[in-house]
């Protein structure tokens, strides 16, 4: 097997040199563009391959990223898509270990230490989950980015979408171009939700005060069509009116225009609709749903990013990252 020594003494250079090339430390040892090129070129001649396992050992540590959690759907594909981008660019590698499931996660993160990750990366806001975690990871000296995580947690950090703007920002397009009969449409425990709070503060912002009660559609179901909670939501729609409906999520945008259509309300002429996410399925709403996209991939990539500033000896801090009003045919452009 082709060594570091080896390579140095058919480019004529120090070994130290070698592993400053081949390592990508540019900081270590001042090199010239010429003496880099020569060290790559013999290298790749003498088909030297890194020996990942022995930089480990030397290291107390690899270079891999163990990724935690529960990443279901098209968002959460996104996401993936950004890890893994980040990862390559930066040179780590991601060992993936998903599941939705507490004792899954807590098994996972011992999977990982195993292998002697060098940080993980979690998308989980269960408490207890990160308790252990932190109890785990503080004693092994290993750092933690939460992703697309509510929890609260000053000991590592987090990387979000920045949900309250978005809220802040759908609530000003509705105002100016549909007016202010305006319904919020949200599950029953969103207000135990932190992210879920953030949208809403954000929403109420830009109204200058609280919503009211008779302002809220609250549906309890997550699951399939409910006709009967649908005909009470309808019930309320029909009383109250409104020039738009904003939902706080692109999925309750969906029976939000199933109940308007068994209304014979025409959207957005009749009622203007706004979901939130920018979920794969949102232009193939009829009509395509006006929706606050979220930067999945990008939250991805940021939490790679923030994990190796980490390494590097950086603090804890929460990263937030903008959303965009993705305008089509479900809310009106101007009010009559």
């Amino acid at each position: 097997m082709v060594t570091m020594s080896d390579i140095a003494r058919a480019a004529g250079v120090s070994r130290l040199t070698v592993s400053a090339v081949l390592n990508d430390r540019r900081g270590a040892v001042r090199i010239s563009d010429s003496t880099r090129e020569r060290v790559i070129a013999v290298a790749r001649q003498m088909n030297y391959r890194h020996n990942a396992l022995a930089s480990a050992v030397r290291k107390g540590r690899t270079d891999i990223i163990g990724i935690l959690g529960c990443f279901e759907g098209n968002y959460g594909l996104e996401m993936i898509n950004g890890l893994v981008d980040a990862a390559e660019e930066t040179g780590f590698s991601c060992k993936f270990r998903f599941t939705g499931k507490r004792s899954g996660i807590l098994e996972n993160l011992i999977s990982c230490l195993e292998y002697r990750a060098c940080g993980i990366i979690c998308r989980s806001g269960d408490a207890q989950v990160l308790t252990v975690l932190r109890n785990e990871l503080e004693r092994e000296g290993i750092p933690l980015v939460l992703l697309d995580s509510c929890a609260s947690a000053d000991w590592c950090s987090r990387v979000n979408s920045d949900d309250f703007a978005g809220g802040r920002n759908a609530a000003g397009f509705l105002l100016n171009h549909s007016g202010s009969r305006i319904l919020y449409a949200a599950y029953c425990d969103s207000d135990g939700i932190p992210y879920a709070k953030w949208r809403k503060d954000g929403f109420e912002s830009a109204l200058g005060r609280p919503l009211r009660s008779s302002e809220m559609l609250v549906f309890q179901n997550r699951g399939d069509i409910d006709d009967q909670e649908n005909s009470g939501i309808a019930a309320r729609i029909r009383a109250f009116q409104p020039s738009a409906i904003f939902c706080d999520s692109d999925y309750i945008a969906l029976k939000i225009l199933a109940i308007l259509g068994e209304l014979r309300l025409s959207v957005p002429d009749d009622v203007s609709v706004m979901g939130f996410g920018g979920f794969d399925f949102s232009p193939l709403a009829s009509p395509p749903l006006t929706t606050v996209q979220q930067p999945f991939a990008e939250m991805g990539r940021n939490a790679v990013l923030e994990l190796k500033r980490l390494l590097d000896g950086g603090a804890v801090r929460d990263v937030f990252l903008d959303t965009k009003l993705v305008i089509r045919k479900s809310a009106k452009k101007g009010v009559e």
